[in-house]
Formats: C-alpha cells, sequence, structure tokens
C-alpha cells in the first residue's frame, strides 16, 4: 500500500508541483484507510492529516469540496479519493430516490385479508408480517436478521404480495441475486422450496423466479471493463430486485447496482447487520441499518392491518419505514447453545460468553481453550470423521450432488490468511494428512475429491471469488473440476482453465459468508490480530447449524468481543439527513 500512494503522491505532484509533505501524509493515510475498508478519512482523527488541512486547501487544482472534478475531495471533515465520494453520491441518490417514490395506494381491509392467506400463523405481533406489509407500501425494504430468523421466508411473502397487489394482467418482473455463487444457489433453493407452500393464484406463483444469480453476472460485469453492462443507460429489465447477503456488498458495487436500477424499480436487501462487512472499502449495509424508525402513518396502518401494537417511537426522516429487523430464531434456542453464544458476543459481553462455553450442555457448542497441547492446530479426529465418508463417495463416483453434499457437512474457519493457524497452514496439513491416511494416491495435484475455492473473478466463465468446486475424475483420463450451476446440474472445467484459486478444506471466516455447514470448527489463533474482531466471532459462530467447536484461549476470545472496529463513511449520517430533508 505504501508503494501505490508513492504513485499516487507522484501523479498529483506533477498537477501540483509545489505540494509538500502534507500531501504525502494525506495520500498515505487515505490508502491505508482504503486497505482496513474506511471510504474516506476523518481528518480530525488523524493529526497528521488534520494538521496538513491548511495547506491542502491550497491545492486547488488536487483537492476540491463536493461536486469539484478533483483527485481529492475534501467533504466537511472527511477527505476522500474522488471516486469513492462518488460512489457515496451514487448510493445516497438511489435511495433518496427509493425512499421518495409515491407508494402504490393499498385499501387495508383487502391488504389484510391477502396478509392472512400469507401468514396463516397469525398477524399480531408477527415480525416477518410487519416487514411484508412494509415492503408492500414502500419501493424499499432493508431486512436484517440472524441465521434462521426466516429473511428468505419473508422474501418469499413479499414477493407474493407484490404481484396480488399489482394491477390485473400487468406483467412484473422480478430479479434475485447475492454476491457470491454459493449464496445465490441458498437463495433460489430457499425461494423455489418457500414459494410452493404458498397460498396464492398459480399464475402469481409462475412469477415468483427460482433462478438467482450472483450480482457480477446480473449486472453484465466484463473482464478488463470498469463498466458493467447493466447501468444507467441500459438499466435492469426488473421491477424489483432482491439482494441476499447484502452486508458483503461493498461500496463500489452497491453503486454499481443503484446505477442499474430503472425507474421505479423496488429494492429489497436481505442481510445481518452484525456479520462482518465487506472485504473492499465500505459497510453499506451496516449504515442502513441505522436507528430509522417508523412514521406514525405507517404504525397506524400497521395497527389497522396487522392489529399490531406501536412496535417503536414514531420516527420521522432517513429511511424511514424501510428497516425491518427479525430476532426470533426458527434455527436456534435462545436459552442455550450457539444461539446464546451468538447474542453474547454481539452484545459484546465477554463474560456471558465465556460462561455459555463453560456450561452449555446443549450439544451444539465445544470449546478446546487448550492449544498449547496441539502444535499445528489441526483437529485430526474432526476432520477424519469428515473426510473418510466423503473420499469414500468421491471414490465410488457417486455423482457431483452427492459429492457437494457430503463436504458442505463441515468446515475448518479461520480469521488468518497467513502464517500459523491460518487457511494456507490448515489446508496444507490437511492435504499431508489425507496422503499420510492413503484417502489420497500419490502426488498427483490434482487428485478426486480435491476441493477450490475461487479467488478472482472471471465474467467470461461465470466463476466468481468465492465459488467453491471439486475435482472429479472425468473418467478419460483427465481431472475436471466442476461447479454447481443450479439445482443438480454443474459446469466442468479442466484445471488449468480456472481462474485463481486455493485450497478450501479450510477457509476464512470472511469467505464463508453467504454459506452454512452442519458443523463448523472456528480456531482462533493465539496471537493476537486486528482481524479478530466481535463481527468475525459471530459471523464464524454462525456458519454452524449443528455445532460449533471454537479452538481458542479465553483470552483470545475476550480479546475479539471487545473489538468492535467502525469503517470511516459519509453515507450513514448523509442518508439521515439529506433523504430527511425528501420525506
Amino acid at each position: 500500500m505504501e508503494h501505490f500512494a508513492r504513485f499516487l503522491s507522484a501523479l498529483l505532484r506533477k498537477q501540483e508541483p509545489s505540494a509538500g509533505p502534507a500531501l504525502d501524509d494525506a495520500v498515505l493515510a487515505l490508502t491505508s484507510g482504503l486497505e482496513e475498508g474506511h471510504v474516506c478519512l476523518d481528518i480530525e482523527s488523524d493529526e497528521k492529516v488534520r494538521n496538513a488541512i491548511p495547506a491542502l486547501r491550497k491545492m486547488q487544482t488536487i483537492v476540491g469540496g463536493p461536486g469539484d472534478y478533483k483527485p481529492l475531495i475534501l467533504d466537511g471533515n472527511r477527505l476522500y479519493l474522488a471516486r469513492y465520494w462518488h460512489y457515496e453520491q451514487i448510493v445516497e441518490s438511489a435511495f433518496r430516490k427509493l425512499t421518495s417514490s409515491a407508494s402504490p395506494h393499498v385499501d387495508p381491509r383487502s391488504l389484510r385479508d391477502t396478509l392472512k392467506r400469507l401468514f396463516p400463523e397469525g398477524l399480531d405481533g408477527n415480525e416477518q408480517a410487519f416487514a411484508t406489509l412494509g415492503a408492500a407500501v414502500r419501493n424499499l425494504a432493508i431486512i436484517s436478521g440472524g441465521p434462521g430468523t426466516g429473511k428468505t421466508t419473508t422474501v418469499s411473502r413479499i414477493l407474493a404480495l407484490k404481484l396480488m397487489l399489482r394491477p390485473p394482467g400487468s406483467p412484473y418482473v422480478i430479479k434475485l441475486a447475492a454476491p457470491t455463487g454459493k449464496a445465490a444457489d441458498r437463495l433460489r433453493d430457499a425461494i423455489s422450496h418457500a414459494k410452493a407452500a404458498l397460498d396464492i393464484p398459480e399464475a402469481d406463483r409462475q412469477l415468483i423466479p427460482e433462478d438467482a444469480s450472483t450480482v457480477h453476472r446480473l449486472l453484465g460485469m466484463r473482464q478488463g471493463s470498469g463498466r458493467p453492462a447493466r447501468n444507467a443507460d441500459d438499466p435492469l429489465h426488473a421491477d424489483l430486485l432482491v439482494l441476499d447477503e447484502a452486508s458483503m456488498i461493498d461500496l463500489s458495487l452497491m453503486a454499481r447496482i443503484a446505477d442499474a436500477l430503472r425507474p421505479g424499480a423496488g429494492l429489497v436487501l436481505l442481510g445481518d447487520r452484525d456479520q462482518l462487512d465487506a472485504v473492499q472499502p465500505g459497510s453499506v449495509f451496516g449504515e442502513l441499518c441505522g436507528d430509522h424508525g417508523y412514521s406514525a402513518s405507517f404504525l397506524s396502518l400497521a395497527g389497522e392491518v396487522l392489529s399490531t401494537r406501536r412496535p417503536q417511537t414514531e420516527h420521522e426522516g432517513g429511511l424511514c419505514d424501510s428497516l425491518f429487523i427479525l430476532n426470533k430464531s426458527y434455527r436456534f434456542k435462545e436459552d442455550q447453545g450457539i444461539g446464546r453464544l451468538a447474542r453474547a458476543v454481539n452484545a459484546g459481553d465477554e463474560d456471558e460468553a465465556i460462561r455459555v462455553l463453560r456450561t452449555d450442555t446443549s450439544g451444539e457448542l465445544r470449546w478446546n481453550e487448550h492449544l498449547e497441547r496441539t502444535s499445528d492446530y489441526f483437529p485430526e479426529k474432526a476432520v477424519a470423521a469428515w473426510l473418510r465418508p466423503f473420499f469414500e463417495i468421491v471414490r465410488t463416483r457417486a455423482g457431483e450432488t452427492k459429492c457437494f453434499d457430503a463436504f458442505a457437512q463441515f468446515r475448518l474457519l479461520t480469521p488468518l490468511r497467513e502464517g500459523r493457524g491460518s487457511v494456507q497452514a490448515l489446508n496444507d496439513r490437511v492435504e499431508q494428512w489425507l496422503r499420510q491416511e492413503r484417502l489420497v494416491a500419490g502426488e498427483a495435484k490434482w487428485y478426486p475429491g480435491r476441493p477450490v475455492m475461487i479467488a478472482e473473478n472471471n465474467y467470461t466463465l461465470n466463476l466468481f471469488n468465492g465459488d467453491v468446486g471439486i475435482t472429479m475424475d472425468s473418467g478419460e483420463g483427465s481431472p475436471m473440476v466442476a461447479f454447481p450451476d443450479g439445482g443438480d446440474t454443474f459446469r466442468n472445467f479442466p484445471p488449468a482453465r480456472l481462474p485463481g484459486h486455493a485450497l478450501a478444506y479450510a477457509t476464512t471466516v470472511h469467505k464463508s459468508q453467504g454459506s452454512e455447514f452442519d458443523e463448523v470448527i472456528l480456531l482462533i489463533p493465539e496471537v493476537d490480530s486486528p482481524v479478530i474482531t466481535r463481527n468475525l466471532l459471530y459471523t464464524g459462530i454462525t456458519r454452524a447449524k449443528k455445532r460449533c467447536t471454537i479452538w481458542g484461549t479465553e483470552a483470545m476470545i475476550r480479546a475479539g468481543i471487545r473489538r468492535k472496529p467502525r469503517r470511516m463513511s459519509g453515507l450513514g449520517e448523509r442518508l439521515t439527513k439529506e433523504l430527511g430533508k425528501e420525506m
């Protein structure tokens, strides 16, 4: 990053030859911040840059204010690289339009009757029904909830309600997308399953899509091109866009999505505000999930339609009436196991988290706090219980579907990419063990069963960062790597054609987002690292559906829970202030 900072400073000096050390300090701080996920630099938080601001203001050829066409933008107390300031403007403008567009007129009695059909379990106090009502009367719905809180069940009912409220016979196109191929597959499967149980006209059911794509594929991102095929000049052909795992979407990608929405289209964002932020700069979903509340008019409608008491204090402005939080988990019990631990971590209650790990009797949690007894951090028994049956399925050529199902039952997770206890070290150790146990014969790199995760986007092959493939015996003497392509279909590639990739027995917690496994081992190495945070621990724990084993000392778990970084950005404040003017 220092090399990039020096390069950028040199370019800017060509436009401002008199620039002194102030420019170097500002550029280094900005680029270092981008690497940590910050969109901008709060000049009050950096003494060097704060002292440099008077000098920067004089560099008018390279430093401008909001709306100027300059490489650096100083907006209040925030300093931006111009493109990130521009991304924020695109996103803020799009959300202003979504929240200010006229709501469709709905008859409360008709709406109540329809919602009763969609929620036979009852409406009063139903979080999902409250969110569905909000999505029916707004062009924007932001729905946040942890695993098992029914986000995709809710969105299937939102789609049904939108279709049933449209004018008879009018077309209504719905698109489903997610940041990764795995998340898109899960969204597709969940919607397909949920829509089958809906009490709606068959014609409307047929309009609920059963296909979901990656965001990159949806936008028509092209190799080597900075501009996607779908944009403001050629927008998405969709009346409603649903984006799952929205917390994984960084600022630049959200700006491209916003730019591609056609006028009047609706947007539903699904995610978990407590998960890790996107890898690239920005925490858009987290900022959208601020304290926006509900207007008196919406609360009145909710009372009439749902017989629901006012859930929050009346509120105006911002993303008012657009944010819905699902708290009730249908997967985890509140008083034990994974759910109880996840809540303690989220609340920053380190004492409760340790208490849960020591006393839980549900069978959902295990804790190995004595890492010094395992020199290479290798959970051999758990790996054997996972990979022996998996490789037996591979050996018998039972088919891709069974192989992927078996592989998805378990995963090793770690916060680190390199070093002791890292994803690289764990993958190397697993492969070494496979050869020792003769589950893999010989020294061939591309043996049947070898799993890989794509590490870079390739728009030509439609393979994207995070996609997982498994090596199969083609029967013709050469291996092929299979990737899911929806349902029970797969696409096969020779290894030489794959874009950048890595072994996938173990993965970083960041890369595991959008996936779920029956069981995970979350390994927290003994050396402290700034990447070990409250959000990372929560994300790793909640990747497990049935059992989570934590390998980590009490000191490291406590340190991670205490660490809750906040990314610098102007979007949250801008959404609150600017959108409030439009309401």
